[in-house]
């Protein structure tokens, strides 16, 4: 071998590349994510040491701690009956066994190291934004008003867990910058800058709470070391302040939502202006903005002048697959309409594209509008509080998938039912309580925590969480934890709150790869206590 190569493909270096086809593979190619995950697990094992390896894993009381997780999943198999699903789930967070063992015997990343791979991915995730923004105007998806679909490879929920980590790693980088970051400064801060707009038009109810609450505790930290006592009481202030501001915008947002105007007998009109009889339903409570939905209807006229002016059939659906007539009648109460003719010709060309595209609300047009979203929160909420099918609604089939997951729990609260059996599990539920989901929404839980629990009963809930939890207590309290490791832990432990996190191959893979990357692929880097200049 020529002696100029053999430093190039080294050990290490194999190790870091494997690592860089990884992240690639992350956000852009299943393929590339097994080959880079096949690479540093060859690379791992065809080591003639892989046995003194294997012993000082196994021996290692912190990463057992942490592979009980998937010991777990072992052990549940012997009371599963479904075996052929049961495989498929090991299958799946296989990386949950592998990388604990690969970054815990490996020697660790320097700081440089680590750091200069980090940036890679930091560069991997902006390009998938790109590409998003491309496919989000390609395929009209944002005149429909809907993100789910941009990521392509992996979920906009796991994209914005990824994008979110970038976001906090990287402040951590330029807080606490590195000889080898001396231009970071100048590319990282736009970055972080164009990430946090990105999140806003992926509109991940997940992103938002994780990009929230991780910047008002990282900014309580870093506030904290500051040296200048004024200055840092201004700056705790300052965040004080803000959060006020948050919260008041989110009351009054509330308040706003919960107007009402209730219909009176003189705001119940019984002829329109062209003599047609109007319709009432008021015992269908629903309001738009305020006003009442289902009053001053006149179905003839509706339907005769919006198939006027659109192509899509009244009686037929909206380009989101809604009842287009359900559409019409909530956008045209949103404006504060009678439902007849002449609300119709009061809709402008927008208005129509609008309720094409399944805008039930003229607040959903506005595409950064932070109380739009608060809004629809809202309503959905509304709506299933009073007896609503919450099928097709997001935030409330949570509740109702908790709800689900707590049931099946309860019937086996010691052990729970096994590895495999929770598929089969929700679907006879489901079945068995004549669910008013529609079959394509009879999902999980939706909650890791809940889905733990009902696979492995309290004792494997308790496991569960040890191994989540005794790695970072351990390394803290022996000073050798790294605030990005502190950073993903906190990001994986809210992400489980609203997501089956690793109950994917990509959700599993983030869990795995960024936890024990930081636990133990890095060099020890305990997180800074002392004071910082404020500049």
């Amino acid at each position: 071998m020529n002696r100029s190569l053999r430093p190039l493909i080294s050990r290490e270096n194999i190790h870091i590349f494997g690592i860089i086809v990884l992240f690639f593979g992350m956000l852009f190619s299943r393929s590339f994510m097994t080959i880079g995950l096949g690479v540093i697990f060859l690379n791992w094992a065809v080591d003639p040491k892989i046995l003194i390896k294997l012993r000082s894993a196994f021996t290692n009381k912190v990463v057992l701690s942490f592979l009980g997780i998937m010991l777990l999943h072992f052990i549940g198999l012997l009371w599963t009956e479904n075996f052929g699903y049961a495989a498929k789930d090991i299958r799946i967070k296989i990386p949950l066994l592998l990388l604990p063992l690969i970054f815990s015997t490996t020697k660790p990343l320097s700081t440089e190291q680590w750091r200069f791979v980090f940036k890679f991915f930091i560069v991997i995730v902006l390009l998938a934004t790109f590409r998003s923004m491309f496919v989000l105007y390609e395929e009209g998806l944002f005149k429909l008003g809907t993100t789910r679909k941009i990521a392509k490879v992996i979920s906009h929920i796991r994209f914005a867990l990824y994008i979110c980590i970038v976001i906090f790693v990287s402040i951590y980088m330029l807080v606490f910058r590195h000889k080898g970051d001396k231009y970071f400064i100048y590319w990282g801060i736009p970055v972080v800058i164009w990430l946090i707009v990105f999140l806003f038009i992926l509109k991940s109810l997940t992103g938002f709470v994780v990009l929230g609450t991780g910047m008002f505790i990282m900014a309580l930290y870093y506030v904290s070391l500051i040296r200048h006592y004024v200055f840092r009481f201004i700056s705790y202030m300052f965040i004080l302040g803000f959060f006020m501001i948050a919260a008041s915008f989110f009351i009054k947002s509330y308040a706003k939502f919960s107007y009402r105007v209730k219909p009176t007998s003189d705001m119940l009109l019984k002829y329109t202006e062209s003599g047609n009889k109007y319709i009432h339903k008021l015992k269908k409570e629903y309001y738009e903005n305020g006003n009442f939905v289902y009053a001053n209807i006149c179905t003839k006229e509706l339907r005769k002048e919006w198939n006027s002016v659109s192509d899509l059939d009244y009686d037929g659906k909206d380009n989101r697959g809604h009842l287009l007539k359900h559409t019409l009648i909530r956008y045209m109460t949103s404006i504060g309409l009678n439902k007849d003719s002449v609300g119709i010709s009061k809709l402008t060309k927008k208005d129509i594209k609008a309720i094409e595209n399944g805008f039930a609300n003229y607040l959903y047009t506005k595409k950064f509008s932070l109380y739009a979203s608060l809004y629809k929160i809202f309503w959905e909420i509304d709506r299933y509080e009073k007896g609503s099918n919450p099928s097709g609604f997001s935030i409330v089939q949570r509740f109702y998938y908790m709800n689900a997951g707590l049931d099946i729990f309860k019937t086996a609260p010691v052990f729970g039912i096994g590895t495999g059996d929770v598929k089969d599990a929700f679907h006879n539920y489901y079945e068995e309580t004549h669910s008013v989901l529609s079959k394509r929404w009879r999902l999980r839980t939706h909650n890791q925590y809940i889905t733990i629990m009902l696979t492995f009963g309290v004792v494997g809930f308790i496991i569960f969480l040890w191994g989540l939890f005794y790695p970072i207590i351990y390394k803290i309290r022996k000073r050798e934890l790294n605030f990005p490791a502190l950073i993903v832990f906190g990001i994986v432990l809210l992400s489980m709150l609203n997501e089956d996190t690793i109950e994917t191959q990509a959700g599993a893979l983030l869990v795995a790869f960024f936890y024990t990357f930081f636990v133990w692929g890095v060099e020890e880097q305990p997180i800074p206590s002392r004071r910082i200049d404020k500049t």
